[in-house]
């Protein structure tokens, strides 16, 4: 049986169908989710924050950003820059992958990083937070799976970025902020009211500060409040019953058993027209996976 992991989980409980061909194929275009949960995880594996920018910007070259194409560099530019600021701040909490986990029904890797206090670790960038999303990411398979696995607790970040702007950048400290005046120097926020009109809004990919001078500065104006949100989750209490679960939907993996409650689910599912017109992905113009060298890290790009 294929190495299995909390992703392989949650897409199929999505639908079969759907991980199955999801496995097999490479997207047409990545959303700006996936996108930046892609290059974040790789500069996590490689313990180098610079290594977010490099893959978020070779993953919006090939297979490209799911966005208009207006301004597409420039959008892809700024959230390269964004994300190296987030990888920077995450990796000063280091952590390590975990090795594979032998189980009765085969093997599986956790997604998250385990922290040198035993807990596992995992972020999560999101537009906004709230109760509903908090409950979301607590009782999605990517929390419950890797928790259930390894008898751990689990530590989710997650990193508040706020929602694109008309031109596709994002007003928040961890892009933008105001140049002063006379001396130049850089400020995201202040603690009470709004900067004057003579100061400069700058986006960071316009200046020359490195990731860590960045986060200095968000620190010092405490820009991190309501934008770095920390929950812990414990293993669930019914945790036999959710290991049976994982067991039983191991055994089905690679079916072809589709969710239609799903297919057009927020967004349609990118399968949806070959599902609709009785065609195979590969009729309708969609490349096999291939194994790809990721920089500093070996991996297979998938789909989130």
């Amino acid at each position: 049986m294929a190495l299995l992991s909390s992703e392989d989980l949650h897409k199929h409980d999505f639908c079969a169908r759907f991980r199955t061909l999801d496995a097999r194929y490479e997207p047409f275009r990545l959303t700006l989710t996936v996108a930046l949960h892609e290059a974040l995880n790789a500069a996590l594996r490689a313990n180098d924050a610079s290594v977010a920018y490099e893959k978020f910007m070779s993953l919006a070259a090939n297979p490209g950003l799911d966005i208009p194409p207006n301004g597409l560099y420039q959008i892809a530019i700024h959230h390269a820059r964004m994300l190296e600021v987030i990888a920077a701040y995450c990796l000063s909490l280091p952590g390590e992958r975990q090795g594979v986990i032998s189980s009765s029904w085969g093997d599986f890797q956790p997604d998250s990083f385990l922290l040198p206090d035993g807990r596992l670790r995992r972020v999560v960038i999101v537009e906004r937070w709230d109760q509903q999303r908090e409950h979301l990411e607590r009782f999605s398979w990517r929390t419950a799976a890797d928790t259930c696995v390894t008898g751990r607790s689990m530590l989710i970040n997650a990193i508040v970025i706020g929602r694109p702007s008309e031109e596709g950048r994002r007003k928040s400290p961890w892009t933008m902020g105001f140049k002063h005046p006379a001396n130049g120097g850089v400020r995201v926020q202040k603690r009470d009211g709004n900067f004057e009109d003579s100061w400069e809004r700058v986006w960071r990919e316009q200046t020359d500060l490195k990731a860590m001078d960045w986060l200095g500065i968000m620190q010092s104006d405490g820009a991190f409040e309501n934008r770095v949100i920390s929950i812990v989750e414990e293993p669930p209490k019914n945790r036999s019953e959710v290991l049976a679960q994982m067991e039983e939907m191991a055994m089905e993996m690679g079916s072809m058993r589709q969710t239609r409650s799903s297919c057009f689910k927020l967004r349609p599912c990118p399968f949806a027209s070959a599902c609709l017109n009785g065609k195979t992905p590969v009729e309708l113009g969609w490349k096999e996976r291939e194994t790809l060298v990721d920089f500093k890290v070996k991996q297979v790009v998938s789909c989130t």
